[in-house]
């Protein structure tokens, strides 16, 4: 919940690396639940779209090696994520372009797949957003996993939590959030949004009890905020 202290460390993470700083802000920029005003938005997609990734060079660091070779899709994917974000569907439609001629893997095809759907959910709705979602065939070592917030695919899975909320299909849904900032610390900004989902679905079905505990969960997330914004920081969940 220390959004402002987070924007302040991707920053200085950006002056010290810019790849792993660029690429981080743009992902937390593309978080749904984060607030994010439009002149950054449109500083950092201006970022994004001068950035040349293949200027970055292979790192030999485990925990960076995971990305050699995919900072451009990388670079396609939080583009188009930035232009939804903002609206600009034509420039996200660009994005999903140069993913799709990108050269396949399973990276690749996992993060085309999650962009595709950000985009129908914008143009078309949830359910034909599940339908590009489909069934959850992916499959990535944990190894890689756990140490990417990309190949984590954690966007794509709350995105799918996401739509299911919002078709009606609060079972699967709760599973889905219930699972979320379990693979990888990556995900712990996941952590608290899914738990007031989680609270307001219980709400849905009558369990007050339920409800009060995954709040209460959303609060422990978030117990270092500060008692005023604590009240207030449910998140703008679309």
């Amino acid at each position: 919940g220390r959004w402002a202290a987070g924007a302040q460390e991707a920053m200085e993470a950006e002056r010290l690396d810019f790849t792993q700083g660029i690429e981080a802000r743009a992902l937390f920029a593309a978080l749904p639940f984060l607030p994010v005003e439009p002149e950054e938005l449109a500083s950092l997609r201006h970022q994004l779209r001068c950035w040349n990734p293949l200027d970055t060079p292979p790192s030999a660091f485990p925990g960076l090696a995971v990305h050699n070779g995919l900072h451009s899709a990388i670079r396609s994917f939080l583009l188009g994520l930035l232009a939804t974000r903002a609206g600009d569907l034509a420039e996200a439609r660009e994005a999903l372009d140069q993913l799709s001629t990108a050269p396949a893997s399973v990276t690749v095809i996992a993060l085309r797949k999650g962009l595709a759907a950000a985009l129908v959910r914008a143009e078309d709705g949830a359910l034909a957003a599940l339908t590009v979602l489909g069934v959850p065939t992916t499959e990535l070592w944990f190894q890689t996993t756990v140490v990417s917030p990309f190949l984590s695919l954690a966007h794509e899975r709350f995105l799918r939590a996401e739509l299911l909320y919002e078709t009606g299909r609060y079972a699967e849904a709760l599973g889905w959030y219930g699972s979320i900032a379990e693979r990888t610390p990556f995900e712990l900004v996941y952590a608290a949004p899914a738990q007031l989902r989680r609270a307001e679905i219980f709400a849905r079905l009558g369990d007050h009890e339920a409800e009060k505990a995954a709040y209460q969960q959303a609060l422990t997330h978030w117990r270092d905020l500060p008692l005023h914004l604590t009240a207030s920081a449910s998140p703008s969940l679309p």
